[in-house]
């Protein structure tokens, strides 16, 4: 039975991931919707706690690229800098174009699980580039960097495929955060953080599909 959107507000808005996904998560939602108010807060949470608070907001902008394009995350790195939150060093340095291969492939098979092979076959048979592009920009390059888990990250892209109804992905990746450690109450905590100041129709529909992808995974 799909809960109702009300009950899931009720029951999650006030209820926090832990500091890092939570910002992480903001972060996300905020790149999407170019929501400078948010950024404001988010500079200064940062600018108050450790670099691995700055890598966490500095991850997600940088990954949220592939799901809402460069425009979004260009004005949303541009506008931390401008909040005096400064980019982190840099921690891709060490790893090689095989590394990225490689880690992007392990990364896709642990989120699509045994439906790895036919997302593969499916992505080739589009176009042979755009398969090696997501294999190796999408999950290695950007999705298995250093700085955030692959859990965080998964809980990350959640609210913002929701806000480009982005159905079939948000599916995925529902079922993608799970089999990366993540539980059914930080799907929805992380959901319910975008869908408090979402169109209903749209919220609904995202906890419609995000209630279908938790009975098949869990």
């Amino acid at each position: 039975m799909t809960p109702s959107l009300n009950e899931l507000l009720a029951r999650y808005q006030s209820l926090q991931l832990d500091e890092l996904t939570d910002l992480a998560v903001r972060a996300a939602i905020a790149t999407s919707q170019r929501d400078d108010s948010t950024f404001s807060s988010l500079a200064k949470r940062v600018m108050s706690l450790d670099e691995n608070a700055k890598q966490a907001v500095y991850e997600s902008v940088l990954q949220t690229h592939l799901f809402v394009g460069f425009p979004k995350t260009i004005h949303a790195l541009r506008l931390l800098r401008k909040l005096g939150c400064s980019a982190p060093e840099g921690l891709d340095s060490l790893r090689t174009p095989e590394h990225m291969l490689k880690d992007g492939a392990a990364l896709c098979e642990q989120i699509y699980g045994d439906a790895y092979p036919k997302l593969r076959s499916m992505m080739a048979s589009l176009h042979p580039d755009f398969d090696v592009w997501m294999v190796f920009t999408g999950y290695g390059r950007v999705l298995s960097r250093p700085g955030l888990t692959a859990r965080q990250r998964e809980l990350s892209v959640l609210p913002v495929l929701a806000d480009q109804e982005a159905w079939p992905q948000l599916q995925s990746h529902t079922l993608g955060a799970l089999r990366c450690g993540a539980d059914e109450h930080d799907v929805w905590k992380a959901l319910m953080l975008w869908a408090a100041n979402a169109p209903s129709a749209l919220a609904n529909e995202a906890v419609r599909i995000a209630t279908r992808a938790l009975a098949q995974g869990l």
